[in-house]
C-alpha cells in the first residue's frame, strides 16, 4: 500500500482486501458495516484477457466471501488498466496524483527500491495476529509465521523492512530428453561443473543433430536472458559480495543478502564492481558460452510454448 494511503488491511486466502478503519485483529470481533471501492492493480481485469478474466472471478470470489463473512460491508472492486500497460510509467503518475492503487503487484525489488517513498512497512501487520487463519496454524497468532522463511529472508529490504506480501520464490528447472541424453552418452549426474555441461550441450548436438539449450531470448521485454544474466553476474563476481555490503546496513540475522542499489552504485565508485576487471571477463565468457549452445536462431523464438513445441518434438536436448 501507498503511504498515502495508510489504512488498516485484512487478508482473505491469497489477496489482502481493504476494510476501512478497522485491523486485523478486531475483524472478528466488531460488526464491520460500510462500503468501499477497491482498486487491485493486475487482480481485477474483467474485460482483458482470458488469464485476467480467470483471476478476476478468483479476485470477485474472494470479496463476496468476504462480504458474506460480514454482511454490513459492501466492497466494490475497481477496474484495473489493461495488461501491456508500462507500470512504472503508470505507477509513478498515479503516486504523484496520490490516486495509487490500494494493492498492487510489482518484483520485490523494485518495491525495495523505493522502500518508504512508496511504501508503508509492514513488519507491524506481519506480527499482528491473522484470524483468517485457523486457530493452532502457523501465522494464525503471528502472521509471519505462514510465510517460508527462506522467501521472507530473500524478500527483506536493505532498511530491515518489508514492503510486499511475498508467497512463493521462483525456481527455475532444467528439463532434458533422456532419449537423446542416453544417444549421446550423457549423465546429467556428471555436470560437477559450468564447463562439463557445457561440453555436453556440444556433445549432444554433434552425436543427434538435435540442439543443446532452449532459450528464449528475445529483443524487447521480458525473456530467459534476464534470468540467465542475473545468474551470470551473481557467479562471477560471488567472490566479491561481502566486499560490497555497507557496515550500515549489516544484520547479524542475516549473513548473506541480495546487493541493494546503494552497495553497487559505491563499489562502482570506488572501482570495486569495474567492467575492466577480471571477473567481467569470467561473465562474458559465461555469457558466450550460453548463446554458443542456444539454437541457431533463439532470438526468434519469442515465448516458453514455443520453446515447448521444439522441445516435445525432439529437437531440443534441454531447456
Amino acid at each position: 500500500m501507498s503511504t498515502k494511503k495508510v489504512l488498516a488491511y485484512s487478508i482473505v486466502l491469497l489477496l489482502v482486501v481493504l476494510v476501512s478503519s478497522v485491523s486485523m485483529t478486531t475483524a472478528q470481533d466488531k460488526q464491520l458495516s460500510g462500503e468501499i471501492s477497491v482498486l487491485l492493480n493486475a487482480y481485477y481485469r474483467p474485460d482483458g484477457t482470458d488469464d485476467d478474466k480467470a483471476t478476476a472471478a478468483v479476485t470477485e470470489g474472494i470479496a463476496q466471501a468476504y462480504m458474506d463473512a460480514h454482511p454490513g460491508v459492501t466492497i466494490k472492486l475497481v477496474p484495473d488498466l489493461p495488461s501491456g500497460t508500462d507500470m512504472e510509467t503508470f505507477l509513478a503518475a498515479r503516486m504523484a496524483a496520490d490516486e495509487s492503487p490500494d494493492i498492487m503487484w510489482q518484483q520485490f525489488g523494485t518495491r525495495n527500491l523505493r522502500g518508504k517513498d512508496w511504501w508503508v512497512p509492514l513488519n507491524p501487520y506481519f506480527d499482528m495476529p491473522n484470524p483468517y487463519i485457523a486457530a493452532g496454524t502457523p501465522g494464525h497468532d503471528k502472521w509471519s509465521d505462514s510465510f517460508p522463511d527462506y522467501v521472507l529472508a530473500q524478500t527483506r529490504a536493505a532498511d530491515g523492512n518489508w514492503y510486499q506480501v511475498s508467497l512463493d520464490w521462483v525456481e527455475t528447472g532444467l528439463f532434458y530428453n533422456k532419449d537423446l541424453f542416453k544417444q549421446a552418452g550423457i549423465d546429467p549426474a556428471n555436470w560437477t561443473s559450468w564447463g562439463k555441461f557445457i561440453a555436453d550441450m556440444h556433445t549432444l548436438k554433434d552425436k543427434t543433430g538435435a540442439e543443446g539449450l532452449g532459450a528464449y531470448v528475445k529483443q524487447t521485454g521480458w525473456s530467459n536472458w534476464w534470468w540467465a544474466d542475473d545468474i551470470f553476474l551473481t557467479a562471477a563476481w560471488a567472490d566479491k559480495a561481502n566486499d560490497f555490503y555497507m557496515d550500515k546496513y549489516a544484520d547479524a540475522n542475516r549473513p548473506w543478502r541480495q546487493l541493494n542499489p546503494e552497495e553497487i552504485a559505491k563499489a562502482i565508485l570506488e572501482g570495486k564492481l569495474s567492467a575492466e576487471d577480471d571477473h567481467m571477463d569470467a561473465y562474458l565468457k559465461l555469457s558466450k558460452d550460453f548463446v554458443g549452445v542456444l539454437p541457431i536462431d533463439y532470438m526468434g523464438i519469442n515465448n516458453l510454448d514455443d520453446l515447448d513445441q521444439v522441445f516435445f518434438s525432439g529437437q531440443l536436448g534441454a531447456y
